[in-house]
């Protein structure tokens, strides 16, 4: 609008008219790529940095343009006279949309790509790892086999959740497991990998918590109840029962959770993996909500 009011004031004034809608053009440019790079810097990635290039060499057309307005000469700024400055700006302004819509492109396709890596590594209902990051980071673990700490794979599942599942339908389960793995999540530390292994089955992979297996094993029970305590905490569900309002259920679950203690590589993953889920089913039958370590070649 401004531009416009400008162009009226001085319609007579045409060296006046260039100065002043390059001056307005530049900063236009010059607002956009602060824009761009305030925007795109938290994103990874080769496209933004041809966008910002590209909006780079659109703000240099405009910076020349108005420095030879400045000269006074009118002809080298008319449309109907070919003139350098006309080619020059008329190639910039060519390389500098060519540039940007490549480098959209190139976003478009890295975006892609992450949400494709984000499908195959995590699970889409709690965006929790998958079993895929479990193996990952299991074969992490044990493949340093220079390094003695005892590291901890603490296996739970949900107790009754069947029955929930079967009463109030899989939405309420649904919304359940993802407040399961939240909790879980906040349970632990940041470094520690956490996993959905599917239906109600969780891992949490935690490394160096000791150098022998006595002061490990304190630690690994201390997460694991940590884990059962916040998991045991009541939980408000919006459940719609037939021919009812929605409502909210008040929820009350427990875990019983196995844990198999390893150190490097003196055994394979899919043994600590199996003396776990063993452990996690002495603890079902040892009455649910309840800690059990695995016995074993597998935990010395």
């Amino acid at each position: 609008m401004l531009t416009v009011i400008t162009f009226l004031f001085f319609i007579d004034d045409f060296v006046a008219r260039v100065i002043i809608g390059a001056a307005f053009s530049v900063y236009q440019t010059a607002l956009l790529v602060w824009s761009i790079a305030r925007d795109f810097h938290e994103r990874r990635g080769q496209g933004k940095w041809i966008i910002i290039i590209a909006a780079g060499i659109t703000t240099a057309m405009f910076v020349f343009r108005a420095g030879v307005a400045l000269t006074g000469d009118n002809l080298l700024l008319s449309i109907t006279s070919p003139s350098p400055v006309q080619s020059i700006t008329f190639v910039g302004a060519m390389i500098g949309l060519i540039m940007f819509a490549f480098g959209l492109l190139v976003i478009y396709m890295e975006k892609a790509e992450q949400v494709g890596l984000s499908l195959a590594l995590h699970d889409p209902l709690t965006q929790l790892g998958n079993r895929r990051v479990l193996d990952i980071a299991l074969d992490y673990a044990m493949s340093r086999s220079k390094v003695r700490t005892v590291s901890a794979l603490i296996m739970l599942d949900l107790d009754r959740f069947k029955t929930l599942n079967d009463t109030y339908g899989h939405a309420i389960g649904d919304q359940l497991l993802i407040e399961v793995a939240y909790r879980v999540k906040e349970s632990v530390k940041a470094e520690d990998t956490v996993v959905r292994l599917g239906g109600d089955e969780f891992v949490v992979l935690v490394m160096d918590i000791g150098n022998d297996l006595t002061g490990a094993r304190t630690k690994a029970a201390t997460v694991a109840n940590r884990i059962l305590q916040q998991v045991a905490q009541p939980y408000q569900l919006l459940a719609q029962l037939e021919n009812q309002p929605l409502s909210t259920l008040k929820y009350e679950s427990t875990c019983s959770i196995g844990v198999s203690l390893f150190k490097g590589n003196s055994t394979s993953r899919e043994i600590v993996m199996e003396r776990a889920d063993v452990a996690m089913y002495k603890a079902k039958q040892q009455g649910r909500n309840r800690v059990v370590f695995a016995e074993g070649e597998a935990a010395t």
